[in-house]
């Protein structure tokens, strides 16, 4: 779960990156903060309660992602990548360890930190296209898509107890 906050968090530090960089700024920075706020609140009260081993994978990137990589949740398609983008950086930056301990955190953001420039070459193209959508459907909207994201790490505490 944790794993797609980070995903979700970059896609609006990507979206919102790319949007300084156009004429008119697509997203606006003091609707953003209260978002990565309730994010990184969530994460640390509820989602690292069991903490989050590579094991726990499977799950976010099969079940939990897609519930929020998707039309309903976006206003747009997803772009077409997201998946292997997924499992391209699970694969190569969470190996071992628990995704709630400091170490590993770091770890997983230096290896992302690699991973960026690739990740902006996939997902620019896309995000500048869709980037007014998703403000209008994610940020404008955000109480409800709280409320999605909050119901989706309730669902893997509940998961991740029974594995």
């Amino acid at each position: 779960m944790k794993l797609m906050i980070i995903f979700f968090i970059g896609l609006i530090s990507i979206a919102f990156s790319m949007s300084i960089l156009a004429v008119e700024p697509c997203f606006n920075e003091k609707k953003i903060k209260p978002i990565v706020g309730d994010l990184k609140k969530a994460i640390q009260k509820d989602f690292c309660k069991q903490g989050i081993k590579p094991a726990h994978l499977q799950w976010i990137s099969q079940k939990g992602l897609p519930q929020i990589m998707n039309r309903s949740f976006l206003g747009v398609e997803p772009p077409p990548n997201w998946q292997i983008l997924t499992d391209e950086i699970v694969q190569d930056c969470f190996k071992e360890g628990d995704l709630c301990q400091k170490a590993t955190q770091e770890q997983f953001v230096e290896c992302l930190r690699v991973k960026t420039p690739t990740i902006l070459l996939q997902l620019g193209p896309w995000m500048a296209e869709n980037c007014k959508k998703i403000n209008a459907e994610v940020v404008e909207k955000w109480p409800d898509k709280k409320r999605q994201v909050l119901e989706l790490i309730n669902q893997f505490e509940i998961e991740s107890k029974t594995e």
